[in-house]
């Protein structure tokens, strides 16, 4: 097989490995019909086995017994039934597309067309593989990295019935717990006091920008990270949590994790702050957009990039992310200074990046501090609308579970202040 053909059989390998799940087959006597060909398993899949080569038609008719037979020999290999299809896949220009029995032959090249039925499957699969300057070293270079992943994908997979463990890291566990116990305290007390999860949930934290602005109650600006008024909300949260946390606390550690978090959480809050109407907001989406500009941040210098398939899977991500920011309901702005100060701080404290730019990047957020500060204290000081009803409500809440006091002053300063400017 002619280099360039090697290097997008290393492509398409690692594609269907790493991101559709498939398995490498080897055969303890090599069929010297298939020098250099791949086989892949993927029981339960359309097409549960695959073979990449490079043969003409005359050698795919000529080879066409064997292939039935290895075939069947990888199903007997993994105790599975033949319930898929067999795709066959080749680089060979003079090679054409179509199907025999259970076999779907079909021929590859970079940005090439592909068949309604594999591109059903398989929509990238014309994508993920592409001409390179050198490709004697991006042949290197590829079997190396896909041996090392392999290897660490078998060792996940040795270790599968402990993965929900191994994502249970700290990053993850201590806000969840907190997330899931102000949660419930919330319907608890919602439902013993006959009294809206809205106001209750201002009562334990939420971000309310009257209380933040008549009764400097400034900790909301945190709290309201870790308090959840909707089910779907909560988990929607978590598991976006659990998934970033996860990759955080890998490259990060705990520590860092945790202050990037927290101050995405009070950064995103704080431009709401400055910005936005007197809301109610919760919720710990500001902390999960810094998690995200903190690891795009980590991708860019791991060369991540380079690679279209996942080049084009963060792209979707973030386009989808960025189409819920402007959802009716969410808060845009919170989202926003989340992810700068997730990326700011990324930067301020991975030793990887250099000691100038860790150093710029220190003085732009302290501006950027300094700038949110000044306009939150001088430009958002007044309120755009007045909810005295709401702040009795959640006085009310306040006064059964026993504050009597906070209660009063609730209902006094914020009574005095709509006086004030009425």
């Amino acid at each position: 097989m002619e280099l360039n053909k090697q290097v997008w059989s290393l492509q398409l390998l690692r594609y269907l490995i790493f991101t559709k799940g498939y398995l490498r087959v080897s055969f303890s006597v090599p069929n010297p019909q298939f020098k250099d060909d791949f086989w892949l398993v993927n029981a339960g899949e359309k097409y549960d086995v695959i073979h990449i080569g490079d043969g003409s038609d005359s050698h795919r008719e000529f080879t066409r017994p064997q292939v039935r037979e290895l075939y069947q020999r990888i199903h007997e290999m993994i105790n599975s039934e033949q319930s898929g299809r067999l795709l066959d896949i080749s680089f060979n220009g003079e090679a054409s597309e179509y199907t025999v029995d259970n076999i779907d032959y079909i021929r590859l090249k970079p940005e090439g067309e592909l068949s309604n039925k594999v591109a059903f499957v398989f929509p990238e699969m014309n994508k993920v593989i592409y001409d390179v300057d050198d490709p004697q070293l991006e042949k290197t270079r590829l079997e190396k990295e896909i041996m090392i992943l392999s290897l660490a994908k078998s060792r996940e997979q040795s270790a599968a019935k402990n993965v929900f463990k191994e994502r249970m890291v700290k990053s993850f566990t201590i806000p969840a717990i907190l997330c899931v116990v102000i949660f419930a305290a919330i319907h608890i007390t919602a439902s013993i006091m006959k009294t809206s999860t809205i106001n209750t949930a201002i009562a334990f934290g939420a971000y309310y920008k009257a209380f933040v602005v008549i009764l400097n109650q400034y900790w909301r600006l945190l709290s309201s990270g870790f308090v959840h008024i909707s089910i779907l909300h909560l988990l929607g949260n978590l598991m976006s949590l659990m998934a970033l946390a996860y990759q955080m606390e890998k490259h990060y550690g705990f520590k860092k994790s945790i202050v990037i978090l927290i101050v995405s959480i009070i950064m995103g809050n704080l431009v709401e702050f400055v910005g936005g109407p007197n809301k109610v907001c919760v919720g710990l989406s500001g902390g999960l957009y810094g998690y995200l500009a903190a690891l795009t941040l980590v991708y860019l210098r791991n060369g991540y990039f380079k690679n279209p398939v996942f080049r084009r899977e963060f792209i979707n991500t973030m386009t989808i992310n960025l189409m819920i920011s402007f959802l009716p309901q969410v808060s845009w702005m919170a989202h926003l200074g989340g992810f700068i100060a997730g990326g700011f701080l990324a930067v301020m404290l991975d030793g990887k990046f250099t000691k100038g730019l860790r150093i710029n990047v220190s003085i732009c957020m302290l501006v950027l501090c300094l700038a949110i500060g000044y306009f939150g204290y001088t430009n958002s000081r007044h309120l755009d609308t007045f909810y005295y009803q709401t702040d009795c409500e959640v006085a009310d809440v306040y006064k059964q579970i026993g504050l009597k006091k906070l209660a009063e002053r609730i209902r006094t300063d914020t009574y005095e202040y709509y006086m004030e400017r009425s």
